[in-house]
């Protein structure tokens, strides 16, 4: 550290030691020197260790000892990482800039150190929780995690996304950004937040000083290093993890924090960004002088002192602050007819003015006035029920926000004083409180289906989501949210070989999403894809494809409101292509997937793993080996930060990277990998379908390494399976041409050829051909 910021770190601590903590933060906050900052706090640090103030001497001499000795300089590696310069210093560790080296590319990341002084076991705790934190969150207004580890001297650290912005106060004032602009910013912290909040994360000090804002304008919230995990046990976390400038009133008061501190906090940052003040630092009624109405109480509602009278979510505290800028009634103003009037006129003032439009026409004399009064009325019952419309749905959204949040709770460990609950007990107690809930609405009850549904099919009870979603389906409701449930539940159907019925459900929720609403425009999209693959999982690819163009035209109709669709409905039909054996269209149609999501990469990031996955897929069709597995090792430590390991996208992945080593001719490996994730599967209670596609694979493995013996073994133990699923019909008979053919191996011809049941000549000789079982057709025979 060079003279001059000692001298000025020195200053700034002799300044702020005797103030009380609040103020220390709210100083620090306006340094701009990171050096200075983090020297700053380590001396406060120092200063709080020792019972006496220290002379000038042992001030520096402190100094010195917290921030060099022993310390990371510029170009040590961390990891695959080299440290750059540092960013800043915390009360847990340091933040670097640093360049992250691989094999074919090199990126700026941030890096993050565990303090040397903080290496026990539990500092140790709460960075591996940090770790877990930031692997559950995807979402592009959160920086997300790319690696993890410990340095050979025990030191834990952190390799997050660098984001290249600056503190979210300094930029509204250096950009003079209006108040419509700060709305937009927090509504977006919002957005994040609440995606958050249902992966059961907190954040717990959200502050200016933790979002940035890149150079196109898009907020970025740090720094879940504090932050706590809903599943688990609040006494684990130990210690005041929060700062007391922006800390919730539970928080001062030493209560566990929850959904409602995060919604605090934000209002908070919306105050700070619109007057330059917080909304503990002037009253209710300074507010409502300085602001309109309608934000000023947006503002007042979401930082109340009581939990209960903020928001009940921060997707409540977004949908309220884009009330606001479109002009519509907002939640935190009482629901008066008056008030209500009034926000309509202001946002239809031309359908609002027919009276004025009659009278004119009244005093001109002109003959038509009864006309053009009748055409204003009905262009007022238009928009007046296309308002309504919106705010209704809006409602919804808002209505099942809360009881999502709620029917969460309930399994909070801090709640149930449960501290060792996992995400799929979380999830299967929201289900049991939402079937003991008599009191919800039955479009309430369908959207909240959607979300606990498709989560319990994630963590594998599928039995649970199936359940819950043919309730929904015998509830009925709004069209278009039976639609989604619809497609849900074929899904279900699918993976479990029951071909028939997904495909009547697909064609019922066909004809649920004819008009031209935008939700049904959204659902129609996913039904005619999910169409598509149900007839290309029976072997039925050229029946596949009219149904994937459908839903890529429709898709590219749309592609600027949903651009992730688009991209999966390119990708959809890019795999269907490979299985027509159209290779080079199929490596266009993923080309073009990829730059349909490539603009905002981090958005889209599960979008952009997927189609890196389709393509190794590809590769392996085309003999490309080495390329798909140069393709599958580069992705899948991306993939895993972003899903955790053993999720079935990871579970994918490793399949394909299995079937090229096995192309590679390291048969051994690809078996033990396959054999593997055949058992995680079946543990995890995955559907027929996928372990079927892995037992395909395992059985090409063992037959290139010779293991007829245990080739038989699993074909027969997968026909015995096989047999309870009558519709599989092509996997039924790739899998007793395996065990034909590995009975031939063994010199057991009569066996092999009652293995082939009723199959015909012509039939085995097209499993032969496509299966590489050469002399397969000999046992027809």
């Amino acid at each position: 550290m060079d003279a001059s910021t000692m001298q000025r770190a020195l200053a700034l601590f002799e300044e702020i030691a005797d103030l009380d903590a609040i103020s220390r933060e709210h100083a620090l906050d306006a340094v701009d020197d990171a050096q200075v900052r983090a020297a700053v706090q380590a001396l406060l640090q120092a200063d709080a260790r020792v019972p006496a103030s220290p002379s000038a001497g042992s001030l520096r001499d402190a100094l010195l000892q917290e921030t060099d000795a022993d310390g990371p300089l510029p170009g040590q590696r961390v990891g695959n990482c080299t440290l750059v310069r540092l960013l800043g210093r915390g009360g847990m560790g340091e933040v670097w800039e640093a360049r992250r080296d691989q094999a074919d590319f090199s990126q700026r990341v941030a890096v993050k150190l565990l303090h040397d002084t903080m290496a026990g076991a539990p500092a140790r705790q709460r960075f591996a929780r940090e770790q877990r934190v930031l692997a559950r969150l995807d979402h592009p207004a959160i920086a997300r995690l790319l690696d993890a580890g410990v340095d050979a001297g025990g030191r834990a650290w952190l390799v997050l996304e660098y984001v290249d912005g600056v503190r979210i106060d300094r930029y509204v004032a250096a950009n003079q950004v209006d108040r419509r602009g700060c709305v937009a910013l927090v509504a977006r912290l919002c957005r994040a937040v609440e995606h958050a909040h249902r992966h059961l994360v907190l954040h717990r000090d959200i502050k200016p000083a933790n979002v940035l804002v890149d150079g196109e304008g898009s907020p970025h919230l740090l720094d879940f290093g504090i932050a706590r995990l809903l599943d688990e046990d609040e006494a684990t976390v130990g210690g005041l993890a929060h700062t007391p400038r922006y800390a919730a009133p539970e928080q001062l008061r030493g209560e566990p924090p929850q959904t409602a501190t995060d919604v605090f906090q934000l209002g908070l940052l919306l105050g700070e960004l619109l007057l330059g003040r917080t909304a503990r630092d002037l009253a209710a009624a300074q507010w409502r002088r300085q602001l309109d109405a309608d934000l000023a109480a947006i503002v007042l509602q979401s930082t109340a002192d009581a939990a209960g009278e903020r928001y009940p979510s921060a997707q409540a505290l977004g949908d309220d602050l884009e009330c606001w800028r479109q002009g519509r009634p907002v939640q935190a103003r009482p629901a008066r007819w008056s008030y209500r009037v009034r926000r309509f006129v202001g946002r239809h003032r031309a359908a609002s003015g027919f009276a004025a439009l009659a009278a004119i026409a009244l005093g001109a004399g002109v003959a038509g006035v009864a006309v053009q009064a009748r055409q204003a009325r009905e262009a007022q019952r238009a928009a007046e029920a296309a308002a309504l419309r919106a705010e209704d749905e809006a409602a919804i959204s808002r209505e099942v926000s809360v009881l999502l949040s709620s029917l969460m709770s309930a399994a909070d460990p801090s709640v149930a004083n449960r501290p060792d609950v996992t995400a799929r007990e979380v999830l299967l107690s929201a289900l049991e409180s939402l079937q003991k809930r008599g009191d919800i609405r039955t479009p309430i009850r369908t959207r909240l289906t959607h979300h606990i549904a498709s989560a319990l099919n994630g963590v594998g009870e599928l039995a649970a989501a199936r359940g819950l979603l043919e309730r929904a389906v015998a509830d009925g409701g709004d069209p278009v949210d039976l639609a989604f449930n619809l497609r849900y539940l074929a899904v279900l159907e699918r993976g479990e070989g029951n071909f028939t019925h997904a495909a009547t459900l697909l064609d019922q929720a066909i004809g649920l999403t004819r008009d031209g609403d935008p939700r049904a425009v959204l659902a129609r999209i996913g039904v005619l894809t999910e169409r598509g693959l149900t007839e290309a999982w029976q072997g039925r690819y050229a029946a596949a494809l009219p149904w994937q163009q459908r839903a890529q035209a429709l898709a590219a109709a749309q592609a600027e409101r949903w651009p992730e669709e688009d991209a999966y409905a390119r990708h959809n039909l890019a795999q269907n292509l490979i299985w027509l054996n159209r290779y080079d269209e199929a490596a266009r149609w993923l080309d073009s997937a990829d730059a349909a999501v490539a603009r905002d990469a981090q958005r889209f990031v599960a979008m952009r793993l997927r189609i890196a996955e389709t393509r190794v897929y590809l590769l392996n069709r085309q003999h490309r080996y080495a390329d798909a597995l140069g393709v599958a090792e580069a992705v899948l430590p991306e993939l895993r930060a972003v899903y955790g390991p053993g999720n079935h996208r990871e579970r994918q992945l490793r399949q394909h990277r299995a079937r090229a080593l096995d192309g590679s001719g390291r048969h051994g490996e690809a078996r033990r990998e396959l054999t593997s994730l055949l058992a995680e599967l079946q543990s995890a209670g995955a559907g027929l379908m996928p372990r079927m596609n892995t037992a395909r694979y395992l059985m090409d493995a063992q037959v290139h390494d010779g293991a007829w013996a245990d080739l038989a073994a699993l074909a027969r133990r997968l026909l015995g399976e096989l047999r309870a699923h009558p519709e599989a019909q092509q996997p039924r008979e790739e899998t007793q041409a395996f065990l034909a053919y590995a009975l031939l191996r063994l010199g057991r011809p009569v066996q092999a050829r009652d293995a082939l049941g009723a199959l015909d000549a012509a039939r085995v000789a097209t499993l032969s051909r496509e299966l590489a079982l050469s002399g397969l057709d000999a046992a027809a025979r």
